[in-house]
């Protein structure tokens, strides 16, 4: 589900079951927000994440088997951004929630207005992420570069010349022709929604790769494949289940060149 159908998508991870109740009610007053996942554990709450693709959680810090701000840090590294609004009884994890982007805090004993007041930042800032998005897109069809923001400024790179990304949790380092790199504080996420998805492939959780580079493929471990490029000695990894898939992508840009 997505917030582009004016609905936003959501997975509350409470083990309290009063507690989780309580947001439960109040969150269904408000018909843009639907419930589509239930955590009762930080474990819940990473699996859940990676098969539903929620717009936003709500999660509380404190939780059996892995706590909240634990279970957030994996889903980052797993490149999923959702918006996040941490739930606590204690103020001393608010530093370390806002480290990790959440766009509120909220403590406990909360109050109807108090959750009301999240929803509102749950909403501004999905909003302030589809400009974003939008803007980007804009940009990237009438320049065909990669504009991204790093700490020394804005970085604009020609999409041609970038052979792969690679993540490093909250981290990417692309990968261009003449063996130049880019390291940029930004989760591969993001930069895959700014780059051409006609050009670039999500080959594996840690690797975007540019198909107009790919030169081979081969076998790496039992479950992971080598990409190999034109221009570089650098190898990308992708995972065996899109081999298959990368193949009929290939075959079909091949069947349109020549139709072309």
């Amino acid at each position: 589900m997505s917030s582009t159908s004016g609905k936003i998508s959501l997975i509350i991870a409470e083990d309290d079951i009063f507690c989780r109740a309580l947001v439960k009610s109040i969150l269904q007053s408000y018909p843009d927000m639907v419930i589509i996942g239930e955590a009762e554990n930080g474990k819940e709450l990473v699996e859940l994440t990676e098969k539903l693709k929620p717009d936003a959680v709500m999660v509380d810090v404190e939780m059996p088997e892995m706590n909240g701000v634990e279970a957030i840090k994996i889903i980052a590294e797993k490149n999923i951004v959702p918006v996040v609004v941490f739930i606590t009884g204690h103020a001393a994890f608010a530093a370390e929630a806002f480290e990790l982007s959440s766009c509120d805090y909220v403590l406990k004993p909360y109050t109807e207005q108090r959750i009301e007041a999240a929803i509102e930042k749950i909403r501004i800032e999905i909003e302030r992420r589809k400009r974003d998005a939008e803007k980007s897109e804009t940009f990237n069809r009438l320049f065909n570069k990669l504009n991204v923001k790093t700490r020394a400024g804005l970085l604009f790179i020609e999409m041609t010349d970038i052979i792969f990304v690679e993540s490093d949790g909250r981290k990417s380092t692309i990968h261009c022709i003449d063996d130049k790199n880019y390291e940029i504080p930004r989760y591969l996420s993001d930069i895959e929604r700014k780059l051409d998805p006609k050009m670039f492939y999500r080959a594996h959780q840690s690797y975007l790769i540019n198909l107009k580079n790919v030169v081979r493929i081969a076998p790496w471990d039992a479950g992971t494949y080598e990409v190999y490029f034109d221009k570089t000695n650098k190898k990308a990894l992708i995972s065996r289940k899109k081999v298959k898939e990368i193949c009929e992508i290939m075959d079909f840009i091949n069947d349109s060149q020549t139709n072309d």
